[in-house]
């Protein structure tokens, strides 16, 4: 990457929770789910040994659909799953059979987007206890924006690494050719992905803003100086930075002085 400001790999901050999302926890019986874990429909349990498949105690349904997993995992990755499957554990210690698992019905969210957040939880920890979970990557930035949403509303820092470290890598594959094809020489058709790249540069920066996802922020911040005159369509964005974000932006702008500001 050829921006002018280093860019320091910087850990992720979990931002506190203001409330709990809105989710049903229930007892149910275990048979069905053990069941339904041991049917390899599942890419997040496929490389677990039958052991670990007949200990899932916890169903996720999302949209009608089930998720099986491991309440000990979930709750491990995320202080959100944590706190509402711990409170419903201590009021039914007693009453519950050994044999229940609990109901989680997660309103409002997405199937493929939960299964993709349990598919990197899962792999974290798996590699932690020494098994080998099929590699998963992020492959578009549409999928690291609802990761990101999920791991925020969650609390769920894989969700956030992962999507952090993404985004670097998608930035510094698309530095350059940003630069190289937008312009008056370049086609129509090259110029209007430039823009649309533009675009998403400056929406994923107003995202790593609110996330504190400093190291693709870095990124993004060195992009728009580079090419701030470049992309005037993608300017209305920049407004929803925050003021600290914008002062380093206009630091770093040719012909511009900030020392008042």
């Amino acid at each position: 990457m050829s921006a002018g400001r280093a860019v320091k790999d910087t850990p992720c901050k979990l931002p506190t929770m203001p409330e709990l999302p809105e989710c049903t926890v229930s007892a149910q019986s275990s048979l069905d789910l053990v069941q339904l874990a041991n049917t390899s429909k599942f890419k997040y349990l496929d490389h677990l040994p039958k052991q670990l498949l007949n200990n899932v105690d916890v169903a996720l349904v999302v949209e009608s659909l089930v998720l099986p997993a491991h309440s000990v995992i979930v709750m491990a990755a995320s202080t959100v799953f944590n706190e509402i499957l711990a409170a419903q554990m201590t009021d039914s210690a007693v009453n519950t059979p050994r044999s229940s698992a609990l109901e989680v019905i997660m309103v409002g969210e997405n199937w493929r987007c939960v299964q993709t957040a349990l598919e990197y939880i899962y792999k974290r920890c798996s590699l932690s206890k020494g098994y080998s979970p099929k590699d998963i990557q992020i492959s578009t930035t549409a999928e690291a924006k609802h990761l990101v949403k999920f791991g925020r509303k969650y609390n769920v820092e894989v969700l956030l690494d992962e999507s952090d470290a993404f985004m670097c890598r998608w930035l510094k594959s698309n530095f350059e050719i940003l630069e190289c094809s937008n312009g008056s020489k370049g086609s129509a058709v090259a110029n209007a992905c430039a823009e649309e790249r533009a675009t998403i540069v400056v929406e994923w920066a107003v995202i790593a803003e609110g996330k504190s996802l400093f190291c693709s922020l870095a990124y993004c911040e060195s992009w728009i100086v580079r090419n701030f005159i470049r992309f005037p369509g993608a300017h209305n964005e920049l407004c929803r930075l925050s003021k600290e974000s914008m002062l380093r932006i206009m630091k770093d702008l040719p012909g511009l002085c900030c020392h008042n500001c």
